[in-house]
């Protein structure tokens, strides 16, 4: 039995990835063992590149918990290509103020909200 694919996210990534799965298929041979006692069995999974200004990828993580506020960045990028493929999603929750902030970005999309706790410190609800 073989499988064989590339990923659907090019443009997003830079990059496909393309993967190959063969393994012996003796589910109708009676008497037969289960996988893996079969026989042998191989993956391949390869990286291209689609995009010829790709060199690196960027990735940005930051969680700080404090007393007054929590605040968390998770950013994925490929700076200095010519197409921006910037994806980030941030969150920052003041105590202080009672104020929430969450903001998600892509290339396509950007969207912010804005809240206010309800409750005060315990901040349970916007």
């Amino acid at each position: 039995m073989e499988l064989a694919g590339c990923s659907a996210y090019q443009d997003k990534l830079g990059a496909k990835l393309c993967w190959n799965v063969q393994y012996p298929n003796a589910s109708r041979v009676p008497e037969s063992p289960f996988f893996p006692l079969t026989g042998p069995a191989q993956l391949q999974v390869a990286l291209h590149k689609t995009d010829p200004t790709l060199t690196t990828y960027q990735i940005r993580y930051t969680w700080e918990r404090r007393m007054l506020y929590r605040t968390f960045l998770l950013s994925v990028n490929t700076p200095g290509t010519a197409i921006p493929r910037e994806h980030s999603i941030s969150y920052n929750i003041n105590f202080g103020s009672q104020n929430i902030y969450l903001d998600l970005h892509s290339p396509q999309t950007n969207i912010s909200a804005r809240g206010e706790c309800a409750t005060g410190n315990k901040c349970k609800s916007l």
